[in-house]
């Protein structure tokens, strides 16, 4: 794989990061393994609304991760939990926020509605990790790219952590997606680029690993430019072979640079 010449060093603030997140230099088992885990309890909560198993839905408003209980917000609106309790749930559950206290007051809201809710008989076709998880997942993270409520940079660890999860679905179809996506949610055209590739689908040729790889490498020059909802190469950093956050500190983006930049017009992902 082609690379430009600083790929190859990453700097302490985002290579840690990117080590949490599953990135900075293959695979990380721990979050490899949370991962799947979320997958896991996504899809669960999936079935248990198709199942209208209300209790098990707002069970999942207490699970440590943000998006597990932002979609078990989203799935009670669907059985009928009124509007603001759904409101409130859900912008309690956003990138970086911590699962609520004993005594939340919406989430005893929804255990009162569950009670009421009766479940429905017969079998369902369950969903899976490698196709509705990972696509559900992959919505939220984008949708809280859009409403822009959580801090920029765990919204910045959310697109980072996305290779993790594609690897822990073990299923072909997320890899290829998640690597489009990050494409579509990173600095495009200077991923072609250092890539050699023509055009998205061959930059995701072999289950998306030049992609997830390109990622691991360039963790430290991204920086989100949260008009657009995507990451973007600092290619100053990247040439001085130094991470955005330690570059910018001494050299400050000027007033339409960088994350003051103006948006620019994303390209289809075919």
């Amino acid at each position: 794989m082609r690379r430009a010449l600083a790929l190859l060093v990453l700097a302490a603030p985002l290579a840690v990061l990117a080590q949490e997140e599953g990135l900075g230099g293959g695979p990380d088992e721990k979050a490899k393994k949370e991962s799947k885990r979320v997958l896991d309890q996504i899809d669960k909560v999936l079935d248990d609304t198709r199942k209208k198993d209300a209790p098990s839905v707002t069970a999942a408003l207490r699970d440590p991760s943000w998006a597990v209980r932002a979609l078990a917000a989203i799935r009670l609106g669907v059985l009928g939990l009124d509007e603001p309790t759904v409101r409130a749930l859900r912008d309690a559950a956003r990138p970086g926020s911590k699962a609520p206290t004993a005594d939340d007051a919406s989430v005893k809201a929804a255990e009162t509605f569950a009670a009421s809710v009766k479940p429905k008989e017969g079998k369902i076709d369950p969903a899976s990790a490698g196709d509705d998880g990972i696509r559900t997942y992959v919505s939220l993270v984008q949708n809280e790219l859009s409403v822009r409520r959580a801090p920029a940079s765990d919204l910045r660890a959310a697109i980072l952590g996305l290779p993790a999860y594609a690897e822990a679905a073990a299923d072909p179809r997320a890899n290829d997606f998640v690597a489009r996506m990050l494409i579509t949610l990173g600095d495009d055209e200077q991923i072609l680029k250092d890539l050699g590739a023509k055009n998205v689908a061959a930059a995701v040729e072999g289950n998306g690993k030049k992609v997830f790889e390109w990622y691991r490498s360039n963790a430290s020059y991204l920086y989100l430019h949260v008009k657009d909802g995507c990451l973007r190469v600092d290619l100053a950093a990247r040439s001085a072979g130094t991470s955005t956050d330690s570059f910018r500190e001494k050299t400050s983006w000027g007033p339409d640079e960088g994350p003051n930049a103006p948006p620019r017009k994303k390209r289809e992902t075919k």
